[in-house]
């Protein structure tokens, strides 16, 4: 924990640019995967002020409506920043410009299709870097979330 919390401050500290965000979010799994049960939550009450649930699970099989965090996250768009959201909402009557609607959010979804190679008449050879895939997955979910702002 308090290695995170080193990393933290090291980011506020300095110019927080993607290598250092993406350092602290490898190295985040591990410790976080280290913490005990009472840390973790400790460490989600930093980030998290309330959850709203629904009555009743919806036909989706979602049963959250709201997470509102305890600070505005800025959403920064070429340096500068263009909206702050103060939590995410799967109600839609509840989204605003300060709270994101995730119903709202478009979503990636890739499918590859894996044969034997003596049945295929062609390969290719792929490598996967999942940290770099890990990466890209959340420079997409920014800019969703920053194409969602602008609307």
């Amino acid at each position: 924990m308090a290695e995170l919390k080193s990393q933290i401050y090291e980011l506020k500290k300095n110019q927080i640019d993607a290598d250092s965000i993406y350092g602290f979010l490898g190295a985040f799994n591990e410790v976080y995967s280290e913490c005990t049960d009472a840390e973790k939550k400790q460490f989600m009450q930093v980030f998290i002020e309330r959850i709203d649930i629904f009555p009743e699970r919806r036909e989706d099989g979602n049963w959250f409506q709201n997470i509102k965090f305890q600070f505005p996250v800025p959403i920064i768009k070429e340096g500068k920043e263009v909206a702050q959201i103060k939590g995410i909402s799967l109600d839609e009557e509840k989204s605003d410009e300060h709270m994101i609607s995730l119903e709202k959010l478009s979503t990636l979804e890739t499918v590859c299709l894996l044969s034997k190679l003596h049945e295929a008449k062609h390969h290719v050879n792929v490598r996967l870097d999942m940290d770099e895939m890990a990466y890209m997955k959340a420079l997409q979910k920014l800019e969703q979330m920053e194409n969602m702002v602008e609307k």
